[in-house]
């Protein structure tokens, strides 16, 4: 009894023709296809898990007669190909999640005063604006505006006259305002309201004084330029609005 049953196919059908395959095998039977080299194909037919035909590329196909010990010498061979491809799989995927694991954590939330953390200046302007005399340093509007109907600093003033109307040139003095600092900021929008066309645009004056100069700008320094020391937000609507009030 020959070992081997050959069975002659043209090449070309056997790369492309369905028609051939399925004539060759019933649909019961499993087909593997294998590249073991560039210039070499191996097409295996499995039926129940035993290797019934080996089709090679230039078109031989021998079915394996019945013996038991061929036949299992052959399974064992495929089972090792596919259990090495299949360890190669889970470690590749386990290799993965490992490095998601270790990927570090994102920092935690900035604490945000009024927010997330305590509000140390609830009345804004006001709470901000103090006497330090531990370091020799008056900020409060009323001292600030004594020197201003002087003489407004040039630095100040620069910053000032960069956010005025267009056409409008500062005087380098500011007119007495005494009535009006009994509510700040409220008071100040009379003559620097939005669309003002007498005196720099509060929001815009204010903001360039308090976020601007660096090192030498005090709200930068002693206060971080912290937004939310002059606009406080309600949480729950998403409003914003500005604390007014009397001078301490």
């Amino acid at each position: 009894m020959q070992k081997f049953r050959d069975v002659r196919h043209d090449r070309a059908r056997i790369w492309n023709g369905e028609e051939n395959l399925r004539r060759a095998r019933p649909p019961e039977v499993l087909r593997l296809e294998i590249h073991r080299e560039a210039h070499e194909r191996v097409l295996v037919y499995m039926n129940a898990g035993d290797v019934v035909m080996l089709t090679h590329e230039f078109g031989t196909a021998r079915e394996l007669d019945t013996n038991p010990s061929e036949r299992r010498d052959m399974t064992r061979t495929l089972l090792l190909w596919v259990l090495t491809i299949t360890c190669s799989v889970v470690f590749l995927s386990a290799n993965g999640q490992v490095e998601e694991k270790s990927m570090p954590a994102p920092p935690p939330a900035r604490k945000i005063p009024g927010i997330n953390a305590e509000d140390r200046f609830p009345g804004g302007c006001v709470d901000c604006h103090l006497n330090y005399t531990d370091m020799k340093m008056d900020t409060r509007i009323s001292t600030l505006m004594k020197q201003w109907t002087t003489a407004v600093d040039p630095k100040l003033l620069a910053k000032a006259q960069a956010t005025a109307p267009s056409g409008m040139t500062l005087k380098g003095k500011h007119p007495n305002v005494d009535a009006s600092l009994k509510d700040i900021p409220s008071g100040c929008l009379k003559c620097h309201a939005k669309g003002s066309k007498t005196a720099p645009p509060f929001s815009r004056m204010l903001h360039a004084f308090h976020l601007s100069g660096g090192e030498e700008n005090h709200f930068m320094t002693m206060f971080q330029g912290e937004c939310t020391h002059c606009h406080k937000i309600d949480v729950s609507t998403g409003e914003w609005s500005m604390r007014s009030g009397p001078e301490k």
